[in-house]
């Protein structure tokens, strides 16, 4: 027990001033606070009782109760983070119904999520076909190349002759470029060169892997962007840079335009 000031223990009739009333109201209110302080507590629905984290020979200011103090929702705060609002009532109030209704919200936002993703995916689609928005990582590949493929394209399409070499820039973890190592299978003359990562990848159907040379990244990848396809046309001694996911059809239509000297956007000398 914290032992009370002995001021408080003085008749009024010992007050000789209004000073010392004014002492004595003031030394009584600190030693109502100390006392609060000493002996606040806060019961759960589950009758566990705490106290705030701080030692009790330390002074704590008001503004700081809250913040330690594992029952308020204060103390969950991070900066400009607001936890979810479930897990603030489970945080400050521990129980095991608590925790029951915070996985069913987290279960409910789960199933609205993947609804959600559907619905993006659907819009995507639709907006890019209309040429509302650009198809970057051509978003509608995977649409086209199963059950729409272009005239010319089969599971069994080979790269046009005038594609001498395509270097095929990848990170192991990209799933646009396992779209594309799978679209480039069976071609002798694809080199898939590894961005990044801490295990040489090689892809079925293709050469083995290369990792990547410092100066090719920064002349090629400068963005880190991938995947990256560098075809190189030997008779002119031209390439073109593309990014994304590309169709046969499109590589072959670069290599042949590289073949007859066309300037094509991104291609070098």
């Amino acid at each position: 027990m914290l032992r009370m000031p002995e001021i408080i223990q003085l008749r009024l009739g010992d007050l000789k001033s209004r000073d010392s009333v004014k002492r004595y109201l003031a030394l009584g209110l600190i030693a109502s606070s100390i006392t609060s302080f000493a002996g606040r507590r806060v019961t759960t629905n589950e009758g566990n009782t705490t106290k705030s984290i701080a030692p009790k020979e330390l002074t704590v200011p008001a503004a700081w109760e809250k913040l330690l103090d594992p029952n308020q929702k204060e103390f969950w705060s991070e900066g400009n983070h607001v936890p979810d609002a479930g897990f603030l009532e489970w945080a400050t109030n521990p129980t095991v119904e608590n925790a029951k209704l915070f996985l069913i919200r987290m279960n409910a936002k789960r199933d609205r999520l993947h609804v959600m993703v559907r619905q993006q995916e659907q819009a995507n689609k639709e907006l890019i076909a209309a040429g509302v928005i650009a198809d970057d990582y051509d978003f509608l590949a995977e649409h086209f190349y199963s059950g729409k493929k272009e005239e010319n394209q089969s599971s069994k399409d080979q790269l046009d002759q005038q594609a001498s070499h395509i270097w095929f820039y990848f990170h192991p973890a990209c799933q646009h470029c396992k779209r594309q190592a799978e679209i480039l299978k069976g071609n002798p003359n694809v080199f898939s060169v590894q961005v990044g990562g801490e295990t040489l990848h090689h892809f079925q159907g293709l050469q083995k892997s290369l990792w990547a040379e410092k100066d090719d990244l920064q002349r090629y990848v400068p963005d880190g962007q991938v995947p990256i396809l560098i075809v190189y046309n030997a008779q002119t001694n031209k390439l073109a840079s593309l990014k994304g996911v590309q169709s046969i059809a499109s590589i072959n239509k670069v290599a042949i335009a590289l073949g007859s000297e066309a300037t094509m956007k991104g291609g070098k000398k």
